[in-house]
């Protein structure tokens, strides 16, 4: 009986590791990824009280940043920059609203704005609030609201 038990605890560790990334926004890594609102901009965001003010969230909470590389109304962030950075992402039924909206990404995938800058995460942000992105090599920046 414990050789069962031995054979079996790797296998159900995996298998708990795997339903708990499918659960979960991040991987088994902890590397965040991308994140897809697909309802109408004004019922999708939120804006939450952080360290560095008040700022524009996915609706669980996580922080929204800009990239000033990123040209009015065209994102710049590819490859490893997107691995860091995940875009943004717009369902299906995604519907633009006052000063969200919408830009195509070279992938053809649609990528919200506000005010005409393409909107990213932070992998480093593990919780709702956190804003350690913010002036990243000073060229990232939360999204303030008032």
């Amino acid at each position: 009986m414990s050789k069962w038990r031995n054979a079996t605890g790797p296998a159900m560790a995996v298998a708990c590791l795997t339903l708990i990334a499918a659960c979960s926004q991040y991987d088994v890594f902890g590397t965040r990824r991308d994140i897809t609102i697909d309802q109408p901009a004004n019922q999708s965001f939120m804006t939450m009280q952080t360290t560095a003010g008040k700022v524009l969230t996915t609706p669980d909470g996580m922080t929204l940043y800009t990239f000033d590389k990123d040209t009015t109304g065209t994102s710049t962030c590819y490859g490893d920059c997107a691995q860091y950075w995940p875009p943004l992402l717009a369902g299906s039924g995604a519907k633009e609203a006052d000063f969200l909206t919408l830009t195509t990404r070279t992938d053809g995938t649609k990528q919200w704005m506000a005010s005409n800058k393409p909107l990213y995460t932070y992998v480093q942000d593990k919780k709702p609030g956190q804003v350690k992105g913010d002036n990243y090599n000073n060229v990232w920046h939360v999204v303030k609201v008032q």
